[in-house]
C-alpha cells in the first residue's frame, strides 16, 4: 500500500524534526558549529513562522545541500572510474 501525501508529510515532518532538535540540543550545550541551520533558527523572522512551516523551510533547505553534495560526489566517482 502506498504513503498519503499526508503520510509522506508527516514522516518528513518527523525527520526534520529530529533533526531540529538534535541541533537545538547541539546550540544549548554550546557544541553547535555555526551554519546556517544556526543562524536560521536564531533569526527572529523564524520565531514567526508555525512549527510546521520552520521544520519544513529548514529542511528542505537540508535536503538541497545533501542532494547537492550527493550528485557532486557520484560525478568525481565516474570520472575517477574512467580515468
Amino acid at each position: 500500500m502506498t504513503a498519503t501525501k499526508y503520510e509522506n508529510g508527516l514522516t518528513l515532518c518527523r525527520v526534520y524534526r529530529r533533526e531540529v532538535d538534535e541541533l537545538r540540543a547541539k546550540i544549548k550545550a554550546g557544541t553547535a558549529r555555526d551554519c546556517f541551520a544556526v543562524q536560521f533558527l536564531a533569526a527572529p523572522e523564524t520565531a514567526k513562522l508555525g512549527e510546521t512551516q520552520m521544520l519544513f523551510a529548514l529542511g528542505s533547505l537540508m535536503e538541497a545541500g545533501s542532494d547537492t553534495s550527493r550528485m557532486t560526489i557520484s560525478q568525481i566517482l565516474a570520472a575517477a572510474a574512467t580515468d
